[in-house]
């Protein structure tokens, strides 16, 4: 396969870029695919998840999922919580509208020159709070009860999944836990490594690693 100089690209946004390339010519590497995924399904994208199956640690008034582009205004992409943005008070919408945050979790904008990053505001007391951080996504689900709240989580922890294959972004639930098929960049630089990964999530919000492979790379490329 001839690829192209990524060297003066931007980082994480051309993932999106990365797996195209390995899905349709077919460079991967294929150790898991011994792994029966009759059972699995697609994930959602993390634009897609559904916000209102979400429970919270807490009983929140109102919570949005948020994308942020720099030098951009942010938008809503989903919205959950007990109450509606009409039904909140003056105090707690001030608090939604001015609340902001520099970094997030599921980094890149498809198609885009630029970065792009999700985070959450949630709205408890008439006070906002961010959650952008792994950390935070823990704290603010408590238990991981559905797989909106699994592929939140592991969006929060770098990882990135493409649903144009079952073999690169799906899950199984198995009891409590659920398993998941996910991608990740491992290395930035000669190569660019893009790895596979298998994945099991606890009631407990605990994220191991079950088993990892090299997916695809990109010797003479880097992202800077």
């Amino acid at each position: 396969m001839q690829k192209s100089n990524l060297l003066s690209y931007k980082p994480i946004y051309k993932l999106v870029s990365i797996l195209l390339s390995c899905l349709i010519f077919n460079g991967c590497s294929s150790s898991l695919q011994s792994l029966d995924f009759s059972s699995f399904s697609l994930l959602p994208t993390v634009s897609n998840i559904d916000l209102t199956s979400l429970q919270p640690s807490q009983a929140y008034d109102y919570w949005e999922l948020r994308q942020a582009e720099r030098g951009k205004a942010s938008v809503v992409l989903s919205s959950g919580g007990a109450k509606t943005t009409s039904q909140l008070s003056s105090t707690a919408l001030e608090a939604l509208n001015t609340a902001t945050a520099n970094k997030g979790f599921n980094i890149g904008c498809q198609g885009q020159e630029s970065i792009c990053y999700k985070y959450i505001v949630a709205i408890h007391n008439d006070t906002a709070s961010i959650v952008n951080t792994a950390q935070s996504i823990t704290n603010f689900l408590g238990s991981i009860d559905n797989i909106s709240e699994a592929a939140l989580l592991t969006s929060a922890y770098g990882y990135t999944w493409d649903t144009s294959s079952i073999e690169t972004g799906s899950y199984l639930q198995n009891n409590s836990d659920f398993n998941l098929i996910v991608l990740r960049l491992t290395n930035l630089c000669l190569p660019v490594q893009l790895d596979r990964f298998q994945l099991q999530i606890d009631k407990d919000a605990r994220v191991s690693v079950v088993t990892s492979e090299q997916w695809q790379t990109f010797a003479n490329n880097c992202f800077q």
